[in-house]
This record gives C-alpha cells, structure tokens and sequence, in this order.
C-alpha cells in the first residue's frame, strides 16, 4: 500500500514523499523523497529514501540524494545495515559521498567501509577524496582488507591521488599476507604510478590505522 503526499511549489517544482505501510504490521517499511521525479531532499532535513525492516522499523537502508546523487556532507551518503535478530543490528556498508562522488577527508576516515553482516568485522575500506583512491603514504594504507575469521590484516595498497605511490624505503606500495602464517604473499613496489625495484635495504615498519574491527551497533 502506497501514502503519497505531493506539494506542487509551482508549475516547474514538484515535491513529492513516498510512503510504503505494510498492512500486517503497521510499519512504514519504505520511504521516498522527490522533487520532479528525482530522488531528492535536503541533506540537513534526512535521508531521501530509508527502507525499515517490515516487522520491527529498524532502519535497513538509509541514502542521501541531492538531485538523483548521493551527497551528504556530514556523515555517510549511504549505508546499509543488516539484522539477524530484533536486538542485533550490524552496520554493513558505509559509503561517503559528495555530489554522486566517493569523497571524505582521508584524514577522517575511509570514504568506503565494508563490514562482515555477522560478526561487524571491518573486511574492506577504501580512502577516497574527489573519487579518487588517495591517502598520505605516512597516515597508512589508501586501501585495507581484512580475514573474514581473524580480523587480521592481510592486504594493503598505497595511493596518492589515483595512482599507487609509497616510498620503496618505507615498505611497498602493494603488500599481501597469509592470514594464518603472516607470511608475506606478494610485494610490489611503486612510486607515481610507475613500478620500481625492491630497495636493497629492509623497509622501515609502517604504522597502520583505520576503523576499529569490532561489530557496530
């Protein structure tokens, strides 16, 4: 069953909120926000479409449009979250975005997290700014991936706006571990984009940060 509710502004402006009931239980299990038939609402007043669970309202899926592009500028543009019971709710994907573009201040955090939907172990997350794969070499990796069981850390990647990029004295720019062993599986060494030999020298030890491993509620 569909609610809408339209406020034609003027001849050219439509606004228009979407609203989904589920006629079993009561919930509002879908939501949609327009404005001329684009997805589309002021970042500040909430999300431009939201998805509840159709038994209990927790909210599934919450994205901010602005003009049919995911934006939002304090907080995630999309997210995900799953739920295996009426009190466990594990927040599964995060993505941030400005005017349709991947973008947060790699100084910030990941603009992209991924999360295992049973344990909120973070499997993945990438450093973007202006969709580009971008974060300082010395802050840590632009992208890291995670074991599934572990938590443990088993690739990385250093980018510096859009290209591999990472000091072959400070480690390599592409590195891969065996989660059980954590013997390094693949080493590859780049600077501007270009690959580079392997110093002679043993790399200096990185410092390695980023969103904890643990399951978000």
């Amino acid at each position: 069953m569909y609610n809408m509710f339209c406020v034609q502004m003027t001849k050219s402006r439509l606004r228009q909120r979407l609203i989904r009931t589920d006629l079993d239980t009561g919930v509002d299990f879908e939501e949609v926000y327009r404005l001329n038939a684009r997805r589309h609402r002021d970042p500040k007043e909430g999300p431009a479409y939201i998805l509840r669970d159709k038994k209990t309202g927790v909210v599934l899926f919450e994205d901010y449009y602005w003009y049919d592009r995911p934006h939002r500028e304090d907080g995630p543009a999309l997210f995900l979250r799953r739920t295996d019971s009426p009190t466990k709710h594990v927040m599964v994907d995060e993505e941030y975005r400005r005017h349709g573009r991947l973008h947060r201040n790699s100084a910030e955090g990941p603009a992209e997290i991924h999360r295992d939907e049973t344990t909120g172990i973070v499997l993945h997350e990438s450093y973007y700014e202006k969709d580009e794969l971008h974060r300082d070499p010395a802050q840590g990796p632009a992208t890291i991936s995670r074991d599934r069981v572990t938590g443990r850390v088993i690739g990385e990647t250093y980018w510096v706006r859009g290209v591999r990029h990472r000091d072959p004295a400070d480690g390599p720019a592409i590195v891969a571990w065996n989660p059980e062993t954590r013997a390094i599986t693949q080493a590859e060494y780049f600077v501007d984009g270009n690959p580079v030999p392997a110093p002679t020298r043993p790399a200096r030890r990185p410092r390695r940060t980023g969103p904890e491993n643990g399951p978000t509620s």
